[in-house]
């Protein structure tokens, strides 16, 4: 119960273990007489401070992450507009409107290092990664993953399973549009 309640208000396994030890050993102290009251002071003090520093970085990380999604997605909606007109329209459609398209970004909202080619020899910046593919109720079918520039400035399409004969993995939209794994509609 005390683990589900920590959870929810977003504390880590790990420092609810480092909460609840530097407890156990006030307790002990004070029990057995072998710890001066500055120390049990201090040590109920780095407590409360970690709590509340906890308390802290949750709220502005909850706060960041919505702010960084939004933006996130608006870039990748201006840039790629296929996704949610002609994509969308096209799954609905097959679908008999059991499916549509959707955007999902997994972690924690971190740029990664993006680099074009396989060797990792040209460094492009940091960019989140963003799944593109259908949802229906019971399972996704991916269709594309894409990289935004952590300025928000520029999409790329990331080949993950290496169908380009390439040496890179990451291509400029433009580049992916005139390739042959562009998504052609049958309409």
């Amino acid at each position: 119960m005390i683990l589900t309640v920590l959870d929810a208000m977003g504390f880590s396994k790990q420092k609810f273990k480092e909460i609840v030890t530097v407890m156990i050993v006030v307790i002990l102290c004070t029990a057995c007489g072998t710890g001066d009251a500055e120390t049990v002071k201090a040590d109920e003090k780095s407590i409360a401070d970690d709590v509340q520093e906890e308390q802290e970085t949750q709220e502005t990380e909850s706060d960041i992450t919505g702010e960084k999604f939004t933006q996130i997605t608006q870039c990748l909606d201006e840039q790629v507009p296929e996704i949610f007109d002609e994509w969308n329209d096209y799954v609905v459609e097959k679908s008999e409107g059991r499916a549509h398209m959707m955007e999902r970004m997994g972690g924690e909202y971190v740029p990664e290092d993006v680099y074009r080619d396989y060797g990792k020899t040209e460094y492009l910046g940091k960019y989140y990664c963003v799944y593109v593919g259908e949802s229906l109720d019971d399972h996704c079918v991916n269709w594309a993953y894409f990289y935004v520039r952590e300025d928000f400035d520029e999409v790329l399409w990331y080949d993950h399973v290496s169908m380009m004969d390439s040496d890179y993995c990451v291509f400029y939209l433009d580049e992916w549009r005139n390739s042959e794994w562009y998504p052609k509609l049958d309409k």
